[in-house]
């Protein structure tokens, strides 16, 4: 299957983005929500005209348009230091048509209600800087929703050090990938805001960190967005992310079996280095443990907040294993060479098993590391005799 060919333009594009988003954003509860002073009917007649309004003042401010599949899903894309919460950017006869149509009250439910708090959340997610990038829409049309497309492929490496190819479904997600290796190219992070569930769970699955939950209209409209006195109100997330997999770091996510999954454990196997047959050792001259004696390692693109990671080393003679971790901050990393004994202060030999964890802060995070040029140190068997052994007291293992 051809990956499908994804196209990007300016504001020549927005009433194709209308077409495609006032059909698939039909249901969104926060869309009704901003409407609901109209009856169903007319929220549907008006909602391509609403959402041009908004399409214009973001193609005002600099958003491009990307489409996928000859537009069978569509999205629009703010850059770096753009945005579209200026008033002064909406084009006059866009404010008098929204008035005229939702009046002053359905006016503020986006200007002041909506905008107030996603800006709240921004502010203590994102501090007071303005580099990042915006999805401001994004949506497929129905009868193409959840296509699998087995071209765009997420690497991921699991514990056992195998290398798994797992499809995203969706065309929404494949241009959600083309935005988070932009994104990742300038270490920047991307923001969007999430209306249901559905779509917060797929943002979850491709990364994204839900920073903020809030209601809108709680006490004045249910869940779907309705007039409702006392309703419930319509809940938002926002999620957040911080790019994808760096190009410098194609590599390491490819490689295998130096690419170790980024997650605390897994299914309660977390990466390691171990000895399983102490028999073939034996046989082989050795003593059934290792020492570790240096290594590289890296976090691929560690999210905001950091990422730390953290070997443990277990040997058959000690209650309490040996310790170490080291801690990267956000953005791209080079390789950290790590010599084991100079930065834990202990010597790390006769060991069984070495565990390797990677804590990226929330725990739908699980992004991928890399552990590459081990030295590991092999002991003679003091009771093997043959004219092999007897010459070497030890044996070091360097994997490239």
């Amino acid at each position: 299957m051809a990956s499908p060919k994804i196209t990007s333009g300016g504001k020549e594009r927005v009433p194709n983005a209308v077409r495609i988003l006032s059909k698939a954003f039909e249901e969104d509860p926060a869309i009704i929500y901003m409407l609901n002073n109209l009856s169903t009917e007319k929220q549907l007649a008006y909602l391509p005209s609403y959402l041009n309004v908004l399409f214009k003042l973001a193609a005002r401010n600099s958003a491009t348009i990307e489409e996928i599949d000859d537009w069978s899903c569509c999205a629009v894309f703010l850059p770096p230091g753009c945005s579209v919460d200026d008033p002064f950017t909406i084009p006059p006869w866009g404010i008098l048509e929204m008035v005229k149509t939702l009046g002053i009250p359905g006016l503020m439910k986006m200007m002041s209600e909506y905008d107030s708090r996603k800006n709240e959340a921004k502010k203590k997610v994102l501090k007071k800087t303005d580099q990042y990038y915006y999805i401001f829409f994004i949506g497929t049309l129905k009868e193409h929703r959840g296509k699998g497309l087995t071209p765009f492929i997420i690497l991921v490496l699991s514990s056992s050090y195998s290398l798994h190819n797992t499809p995203i479904l969706g065309f929404a997600s494949a241009l959600i990938r083309h935005y988070q290796t932009l994104a990742t190219r300038q270490r920047l992070p991307i923001w969007l805001e999430s209306s249901t569930e559905d779509s917060r769970n797929l943002y979850n699955k491709l990364g994204f960190e839900t920073v903020d939950e809030f209601v809108l209209g709680k006490g004045k409209a249910g869940a779907d967005g309705t007039r409702y006195e006392g309703g419930e109100g319509v809940k938002l997330w926002d999620p957040s992310l911080s790019g994808w997999v760096d190009e410098p770091d194609f590599n390491c996510a490819r490689s295998t079996p130096n690419a170790l999954i980024g997650s605390r454990s897994r299914d309660d196997h977390p990466a390691s280095i171990s000895v399983i047959d102490a028999t073939s050792m034996a046989e082989a001259g050795l003593e059934p443990y290792f020492s570790l004696r240096k290594f590289s390692i890296k976090p691929m693109n560690a999210p905001p907040g950091g990422v730390t990671i953290k070997l443990l080393g277990y040997t058959g003679n000690q209650n309490a294993p040996l310790s170490w971790h080291v801690d990267f901050p956000y953005g791209y990393h080079l390789p950290f060479l790590v010599k084991l004994q100079d930065y834990s202060k202990e010597i790390w030999e006769q060991l069984q098993r070495v565990e390797i964890t990677a804590d990226f802060g929330p725990a739908a995070l699980d992004y991928e590391f890399c552990m590459d040029d081990l030295e590991i140190q092999f002991t003679k068997s003091s009771s093997f005799t043959s004219e092999y052994s007897a010459t070497t007291s030890q044996r070091t293992l360097q994997y490239q």
